[in-house]
């Protein structure tokens, strides 16, 4: 697929995508936690809050690297993630882009993904621009 013909996906639509995902891990991820480890707490890496964000990573990196670049939320907003070029994203591209989401979410809210979509003309945060991805309309 030639990159002239990606739509690319806007802040607004790629933050429903989010919060829907969020919500979904919070559920999912807090049953499992307390089951296994009890109620999370002891700051930030402790345990149970150490496996809700594995949970977290795993969700994004299993869905966007063998689910046609979608997540949940992402399905639901029609949006997904390719490569730059537009071929099906990787296994490799999802974990990179998934794991630079801890420098897109600082300081707080994405604040830094934000600036970077809204700076980039392919509309991409830290972790797509090292993970050569983008999110699209699909």
């Amino acid at each position: 697929m030639a990159t002239e013909s990606l739509e690319y996906a806007g802040l607004g639509s790629r933050a429903v995508a989010l919060i829907i995902d969020s919500i979904l891990i919070g559920i999912v991820g807090a049953m499992i936690v307390v089951t296994l480890f009890g109620l999370p707490g002891g700051g930030w890496f402790s345990t149970p809050n150490l496996a809700l964000m594995g949970i977290g990573l795993a969700y994004f990196v299993a869905l966007e690297g063998a689910n046609n670049g979608q997540t949940l939320g992402k399905s639901l907003v029609n949006i997904r993630v390719t490569t730059a070029n537009g071929d099906d994203l990787d296994f490799e591209g999802a974990v990179i882009r998934n794991v630079l989401r801890i420098v897109d979410m600082l300081p707080f809210f994405y604040i830094v993904g934000i600036i970077l979509v809204a700076a980039s003309d392919e509309e991409q945060r830290l972790g797509d621009m090292v993970g050569k991805s983008v999110v699209v309309k699909a």
